[in-house]
């Protein structure tokens, strides 16, 4: 394995967790919206958008090149 995959390669629990999370904070934005608002859940909501973002930018990038 190089280095683009290792660093591009989550585990499959940890793409399901992250997942999960973005799910949750959807829920929470709807049945919470001042708790979805505040300071600490707005920083782990990019987070979580930022990784699963990234992660895919690089497989997609990656299994380009090895077709």
């Amino acid at each position: 394995m190089d280095r683009m995959t290792q660093s591009a390669d989550l585990t499959c629990g940890r793409r399901l967790l992250l997942e999960t999370l973005a799910g949750h904070f959807e829920l929470l934005k709807a049945n919470h919206p001042r708790k979805a608002a505040s300071a600490a859940a707005r920083k782990a909501q990019r987070y979580v958008e930022q990784t699963l973002r990234t992660t895919s930018r690089k497989r997609a990038a990656y299994s380009r090149l090895h077709r």
